[in-house]
């Protein structure tokens, strides 16, 4: 900037005779000072913004740093703890992998065993079947039922076809028996009393020989067909004689002793005939 006394230039006053600057060049003057004054004030709140920048943003970043190496150092601690959690638990799981398959192992060989001993006791279960089946006057078909499974269907067709030849071979001796008690009412006697009396015939037996089931069978088929003309029919057998009075006597049967009851009901429309042999039970057709 130029100096005062070269930038202005003076002029008399012509009243007091003194020297005055020039108006114009004065107020260029008092612009500049005020400019520089403006600039001197900026530089100012500049500096005084970046010293509080500085002073803010310095110890900032300094603690995000401080920060960042403490978080750093927590997940390589976090990691090495991890680290040895994972360790550990793979060497669990591996040590019960083994154990497990340990337990494979001895099931595996507990079921050859178990399975060993079923074989050998179904072989043995089948020896004596055939033992029994052997033996004169057994009843085959009462040896159905302690056949063991599997298989059980094949061996009850084996056995039935193989009593069938020998019934067709050697038929069973007719049983003979001694009749205990009888009672009922003909045919003829239900129609004299009336349409709404119904015939019956009731009997107690006892067999004399030891039967068996083919015997029974046939006996049974023998006593329906004789009395077939009745409406209802109840037949006991018994193979014990004393059993088969005592049950004509009071009515209460003996489940050791019964073998045999011939049934017919002419209102309720049952007909059958029930084969006992213990607490085995079969069902016979009246008519075959």
């Amino acid at each position: 900037m130029p100096s005062s006394s070269k930038a202005l230039s003076w002029r008399f006053n012509e009243p007091s005779g003194k020297p005055t600057p020039d108006p114009e060049r004065l107020l260029h003057m008092r612009i500049a000072r005020k400019e520089l004054t403006i600039a001197v004030a900026t530089a100012t709140i500049v500096a005084i913004i970046a010293a509080a920048l500085w002073l803010v943003l310095i110890p900032a970043a300094l603690n995000h740093s401080a920060s960042a190496i403490q978080s750093e150092a927590q997940l390589r601690a976090a990691h090495d703890i991890y680290s040895d959690q994972v360790t550990e638990m793979r060497t669990q799981i591996d040590h019960l992998q083994q154990q497990v398959q340990l337990l494979r192992d001895t099931l595996d060989i507990f079921m050859q065993t178990v399975m060993a001993g079923y074989r050998e006791e179904n072989d043995a279960l089948r020896g004596e079947l055939a033992r029994l089946y052997a033996l004169p006057g057994t009843d085959a078909s009462s040896l159905v039922g302690a056949v063991p499974r599997p298989n059980k269907d094949l061996i009850e067709r084996v056995l039935t076809q193989e009593a069938a030849r020998q019934l067709a071979q050697n038929p069973p001796q007719e049983l003979t028996y001694t009749v205990i008690s009888d009672w009922g009412r003909t045919p003829e006697q239900a129609k004299e009393l009336g349409d709404k009396v119904t015939s019956l015939k009731g009997q107690v037996l006892a067999v004399n020989e030891v039967p068996q089931s083919d015997a029974l069978e046939q006996l049974g088929r023998k006593l329906h067909k004789a009395y077939a003309n009745y409406d209802n029919i109840n037949i006991e057998v018994f193979d014990d004689s004393a059993a088969a009075q005592r049950f004509a006597d009071t009515s209460v049967s003996d489940p050791i002793h019964r073998v045999m009851t011939i049934s017919k009901h002419a209102a309720s429309g049952r007909d059958l005939i029930l084969i006992f042999n213990g607490a085995e039970i079969r069902t016979v057709a009246p008519d075959e």
